[in-house]
């Protein structure tokens, strides 16, 4: 018939696709589109002639689905394969349930307000919630916590988990790496767990955060593992335990602004920023944590210069081969000609203009009001930013997942990178929800990004 376009096919059966791409290319002159409806054969339908997909699975893991044809596009097969693979896992719990379950049961534990499975769909039982909370991130990398394991031992109770086995190593090397275990490389750092105050800054609490970041830093420096990733750190607490010490159990060091000046600190590394993700919408920051007046004070071109290229390589990291840099300005409309000021005229332009005369693609600058719609919309791979609110707010507005009915968050889909590093770090983008410990209900969605991000820079770094 005239006028159909296309079919998805979702049976497995790939005669089938290869019947319908052969169809499409003698009766309809190749202006036929042929779609996979089963996420195995995404890659093998591309490969044999087919359009694309319709993914079932992009509702869980979005950002693997779309780089099967990405990769694809770029000719990096091997990696479209690979990255079509490793949703196997997932696939595999489908046997607990109809697929349309699963993937609606996957979808609510991201922190995603779904409802109920409508008959005649069953809701998945528990052992189908379990395969899913732990359906393919040992596929993906070989995770190990650093910390005390008393605390782990502890939080299994928390979270209703007590089948969670905690694995205490030595050393990274001792690490089993197997679903339904946590191996955590044991610090002891809490005297008493059952005296331990959780949700209150303490002495004892900031000091075991502090001495746990310094341990994976470590790791990293020395090579035994290939990334790290962070979790929330109480600043107050940290330095208050730090102040009180003198210096005894840090180095001599009594103050840290938070996270990013530590790994800053312990891997001798000058030149640094800040990166916030939501999927495809990153920003990085020329300032972060000081006032606004010192902030404006901060724009200068050498500083801006040096954060562009930081972003450019980040990119590249990420696999992005041609990284597209926007610049946001510092003032309304980009200080329209100087009407507003003139940061844009004296030292953002330059910046600009000498990023440009190194290769890199940098554009703007581009009025702040503005710009992140366009890089939502894709025309930007990241936007420097030359403040902390500037950045933040774009990326917290996108990257909050709110209850509307109970007027309250319920979970953070962003992602906190610090770039310029000889490691890699990525963390959470929330803070530590002192109001939430020891309740269970504190969602992992962030964390959950962070990890996926921080396997996709470590990949990135080894390709």
């Amino acid at each position: 018939m005239d006028n159909i376009v296309g079919a998805k096919d979702s049976s497995g059966n790939f005669t089938n696709i290869l019947a319908y791409i052969d169809a499409g290319n003698t009766k309809k002159n190749g202006k036929f589109s042929t779609l996979s409806g089963n996420d195995q054969l995404i890659i093998w339908n591309l490969l044999a002639g087919g359009t694309g997909s319709i993914a079932g699975c992009a509702n869980v893991y979005p950002h693997t689905m779309a780089s099967i044809y990405d990769l694809f596009m770029e000719g990096r097969i091997e990696e479209a394969k690979a990255a079509n693979a490793s949703i196997a896992s997932f696939r595999a719990c489908f046997k607990y349930g109809n697929p349309n379950t699963i993937v609606k049961t996957a979808v609510a534990m991201l922190g995603y307000n779904v409802g109920k499975c409508r008959a005649p769909f069953n809701q998945v039982p528990e052992e189908g919630i379990k395969a899913l909370a732990r359906a393919d991130l040992y596929d993906r990398c070989r995770p190990i916590v650093v910390g005390d394991a008393k605390m782990l031992e502890q939080a299994r109770g928390f979270v209703g988990r007590p089948d969670i086995r905690i694995h205490r190593c030595e050393k990274v090397s001792d690490a089993l790496f197997t679903p339904g275990t946590i191996d955590v490389l044991h610090l002891e750092l809490i005297a008493d767990v059952d005296k331990f105050e959780l949700g209150k800054v303490s002495l004892e609490g900031g000091n075991a955060a502090f001495q746990c970041v310094r341990k994976v830093i470590q790791l990293a420096m020395d090579g035994e593992v290939d990334a790290t990733c962070t979790n929330a750190l109480n600043k107050e607490a940290m330095n208050k335990a730090l102040e009180a010490a003198g210096g005894a159990n840090s180095d001599g060091y009594t103050h840290f602004d938070g996270h990013t000046e530590i790994y800053a600190t312990y891997t001798h590394t000058k030149k640094y920023t800040m990166m916030l993700a939501h999927h495809d919408l990153r920003v990085v920051h020329v300032s972060t944590h000081c006032s606004l007046r010192e902030a404006c004070d901060r724009v200068k071109k050498d500083r801006v210069l040096e954060v562009i290229e930081i972003a450019h390589q980040a990119c590249k990291d990420m696999g992005i081969k041609a990284p597209r840099v926007a610049v946001a300005g510092l003032n309304p409309h980009c200080g329209e000609n100087g009407l507003f000021g003139t940061e844009e005229i004296q030292e953002i332009t330059p910046a600009i203009q000498a990023a440009k005369a190194e290769g890199i693609n940098a554009i703007g600058p581009i009025p702040p009001d503005s710009v992140f719609s366009e890089a939502l919309g894709g025309w930007y791979d990241i936007v420097v930013c030359m403040y902390h609110d500037q950045g933040h707010i774009p990326l917290k507005t996108v990257g909050f997942v709110y209850d509307r009915e109970k007027q309250a968050w319920k979970a953070v889909e962003g992602v906190n990178v610090t770039l310029g590093l000889p490691i890699i770090r990525t963390s959470v983008d929330h803070g530590t929800g002192f109001a939430l410990a020891g309740k269970g209900t504190s969602n992992e969605l962030s964390l959950v990004n962070a990890i996926d991000y921080a396997i996709r820079m470590a990949n990135g770094r080894k390709n």
